[in-house]
């Protein structure tokens, strides 16, 4: 799959025309969970330009982000933003893993 990039240069001069950029060789990676009966749980579709791993690996690498994305989630939730505070360290962490 081939995605042409189209960009819009800056708006400042009020024109709006359209730069096309080098096209991106991607790929639809398709993910579905099963149930131990074959009954599908979940879908998932990710497209991506990463060419050089397997799609198992890739949808893994992805569920491992957004694991993560939702840890730091849940530390900001309960008041522990680690970007607003530098000076945290591995100690702090500690007592929010599991």
């Amino acid at each position: 799959m081939r995605i042409p990039r189209k960009t819009k240069p800056s708006q400042k001069k009020h024109k709006n025309p359209i730069v096309v950029g080098k096209a991106i060789d991607t790929r639809l990676v398709v993910r579905r969970i099963l149930s131990n009966s074959g009954e599908v749980l979940a879908n998932g579709l990710l497209i991506s330009n990463v060419m050089d791993i397997s799609a198992e690996n890739f949808a893994q690498w992805y569920y491992w982000h957004w694991n993560i994305e939702l840890w730091f989630k849940r530390l900001k939730h309960a008041g522990h933003d680690g970007e607003a505070k530098p000076s945290l360290n591995a100690s702090w962490l500690k007592e929010f893993l599991p």
